[in-house]
C-alpha cells in the first residue's frame, strides 16, 4: 500500500522499507540492575529518514496548494432580480 500511495503522488524515487524500530525508551526502571519484564515498544514502520522525507514533501505540497487557493473567497455577486417566494412556505 505504501508504494501505491507514493506512486499516486508521483514520488517514485522514494523506496519505502519498514523495520522494527524501538518507538521510545522507558526511562523508568522499577528494579535497577535487574532485567525488565516490560515489553519494549517496537513498531513496524519506516525509518526516520524516509518518514522525514515524506512528511517534508507533504508539507511542501500543502503550502503550494494553500498559495493556489484564494482566501477568503471573493464575494458572490447577487442577482438583481427579486426572488420568488415559495407559496407553500409559511
Amino acid at each position: 500500500m505504501d508504494r501505491a500511495v507514493l506512486d499516486a503522488y508521483g514520488w517514485t524515487d522514494i523506496q519505502p522499507r519498514c523495520e522494527f524500530i524501538l518507538d521510545y525508551v522507558d526511562e523508568e526502571d522499577d528494579n535497577p540492575g535487574k532485567p525488565s519484564k516490560k515489553k519494549k515498544p517496537y513498531r513496524y514502520r519506516w525509518p526516520d529518514d524516509i518518514g522525514d522525507e515524506v512528511l517534508g514533501r507533504l508539507l511542501e505540497l500543502n503550502a503550494q496548494r494553500a498559495k493556489e487557493k484564494i482566501w477568503p473567497p471573493p464575494p458572490r455577486e447577487r442577482s438583481r432580480a427579486p426572488r420568488k417566494r415559495n407559496p407553500n412556505r409559511r
